[in-house]
């Protein structure tokens, strides 16, 4: 009887056990279906709000290409507009250079004259004469 009392419990432990497996089995394959849903949903929102940072990084990637296209524009109207400058600058340091040696030689000139003061009076000591 001892036997049988053994087999009985060892065939009742066999039946928990797989009773327990299967039983752990199910509870596991309901927690991973529930568990991948779960991460589906959370894949779905990281994509979702990941589309929504890659297109506002478009658009701010478009307008910092603009700003930068803008701002070489202003550096090329800038660049011309400096060439021009710098023409006119050297044509006028010509121009003043040639108005210097006129009053240089307007001078020498004007030194070798008698100034109206002295004219006036060598005419009244000529007149008195």
């Amino acid at each position: 009887m001892a036997e049988e009392i053994k087999k009985l419990l060892k065939e009742q432990k066999t039946e928990i056990i797989e009773e327990v497996s299967r039983r752990f089995g199910e509870a596991l394959g309901g927690a991973e279906r529930r568990f991948g849903e779960s991460l589906g949903g959370v894949e779905r929102r990281f994509n979702s709000a990941l589309g929504g940072v890659e297109r506002r990084f478009g658009v701010l990637a478009e307008r910092l290409e603009d700003d930068i296209r803008i701002v070489g524009e202003g550096v090329e109207t800038n660049t011309t507009q400096i060439q021009g400058l710098t023409e006119q600058v050297g044509a006028n340091t010509e121009t003043l250079e040639a108005i210097k040696l006129d009053v240089t030689v307007i001078k020498s000139e004007l030194t070798g004259k008698v100034g109206l003061e002295k004219f006036a009076l060598l005419e009244r000591k000529i007149a008195k004469k």
